[in-house]
Parts: C-alpha cells; sequence; structure tokens
C-alpha cells in the first residue's frame, strides 16, 4: 500500500491564482465586448440622418459621431499640423484648420492626413463641408507637450489654440471631415479619416477563459491523476 499523496498548496495557490488572473481577463474582455457594441450601435444610429444641419449649438459631446453640414469660412492661415500621423504606412500628419461658422464660433476641423512635405495643400474657401463629431484625441503619456513658439505640435490643446491664433469661441468638439467622392485628390486627404473600429473582444474572452480551463486540466493530470500500474 502506498504512501499517501501530500496535498500540493503551493501548486494549488498558483493554480488558483492563475485561474483567477485569466477569468479576469476574460471577463474585462466581454465588458470591453458590450463597451465595444454600444459604440458601434451608437455611431450607426448617429448616421442615420446625414443630411443633418449644425449650428453652433450643436457641436457638444452628446452629439459625438453625428454627421452633417456646416456653413463657414476655413481661416486657411491659422491651420496646423498635428504630427506624427501615418496613412497607409507612411509618415505624415493630421491638419488642423479653424472653421468659422457663419454665427461667428469656431469649431476645429480636422481636415485629413498628408504627407511630411506635400507638393501642394487645396487651400479651401468658404463653404458648406460634411464632417463627423468628435472630442478631441485625448494625448496618452507619451506624447509631447506643444510648442507652440516654434510650431510644433503633437496634440489638439484649446489652449495652446487659443494662445497661438488668437481665437475665442471655439466648440469643445472637432469636426472631422467626411470621405467623398470630391475628396479623393485632396491633400490633406479626409478619407484617412473614416472610423475602422475592430470588435474582436469575444475571440480574446475565449483565449483567456481557454487558457484558464488548459491550466486547471493541467493542473488535475498533474496532480489528481491516480498513477498507472
Amino acid at each position: 500500500m502506498g504512501q499517501p499523496r501530500k496535498f500540493p498548496l503551493l501548486a494549488t495557490i498558483m493554480m488558483l491564482c492563475g485561474v483567477g488572473v485569466l477569468a479576469a481577463l476574460g471577463n474585462w474582455q466581454l465588458e470591453r465586448l458590450t463597451w465595444k457594441e454600444n459604440l458601434l450601435s451608437t455611431i450607426v444610429a448617429q448616421g442615420e440622418n446625414p443630411d443633418r444641419t449644425f449650428t453652433a449649438n450643436d457641436l457638444t459631446q452628446e452629439n459625438e459621431f453625428q454627421t452633417g453640414t456646416i456653413s463657414g469660412t476655413f481661416l486657411n492661415n491659422k491651420s496646423f499640423s498635428i504630427v506624427p500621423r501615418t496613412y497607409d504606412g507612411k509618415p505624415g500628419a493630421h491638419v488642423i484648420t479653424p472653421f468659422a461658422i457663419n454665427d461667428g464660433n469656431i469649431v476645429l476641423v480636422n481636415r485629413g492626413w498628408m504627407p511630411v512635405n506635400p507638393d501642394d495643400i487645396t487651400l479651401k474657401t468658404p463653404q458648406t463641408i460634411t464632417g463627423m463629431i468628435r472630442q478631441t484625441p485625448r494625448p496618452n503619456m507619451f506624447t509631447p507637450l506643444n510648442d507652440i513658439t516654434s510650431g510644433e505640435w503633437y496634440r489638439v490643446d484649446m489652449d495652446d489654440v487659443k494662445a497661438a491664433h488668437a481665437l475665442e469661441n471655439i466648440a469643445p468638439v472637432m469636426l472631422y471631415e467626411t470621405c467623398t467622392d470630391s475628396a479623393s485628390g485632396l491633400v490633406p486627404s479626409p478619407c484617412a479619416l473614416t472610423l475602422n473600429i475592430n470588435n474582436n473582444h469575444k475571440q480574446y474572452a475565449f483565449f483567456w477563459f481557454s487558457m484558464a480551463f488548459i491550466l486547471i486540466v493541467i493542473y488535475g493530470l498533474r496532480f489528481w491523476r491516480k498513477p498507472t500500474a
């Protein structure tokens, strides 16, 4: 008769910790899945009336992802370029131009991507443009501060814009120009701003839960499988 098997305390603790971490990652991905599905539903719902005409009162965070038209004048002499921005693997910048709405307010318009040294920039005259309301991009901890004295821009900071270009009455959100057939030859290109949101959280959740199950199986095979004769 063999000796009684010693309970694998340390291995059990490590296994439970590992399963807990993997399960937490799986649950986090399910939460992200719910958030992403709600976001995609909001984008679809907000884009159902692309013929809407915006006023300054519509330029709020509550109306993010709504698409519509707005009339005014591009202040081309107050444009600035946010770097670095890539498109199709090429380095470049996003051109931000203040847009004077006909009611006297200002909205910053992301006109799209352009190469670092473009051959020609399309200067836009007073007109009606189509765009999507978006919140100002949040910089991460590695994004440098702007140097408005030398004209080096790395983030959209409303206070910096006001100081650099002596502008007031700027909307708290931005307008991203939409890609249209007439925009194919423009520089900068608004087609680079088209939303392309991936939703792979279900696959990620399945991966983490599978890893937790595999860890349990390995633990069971290693410590609780009956020894063969």
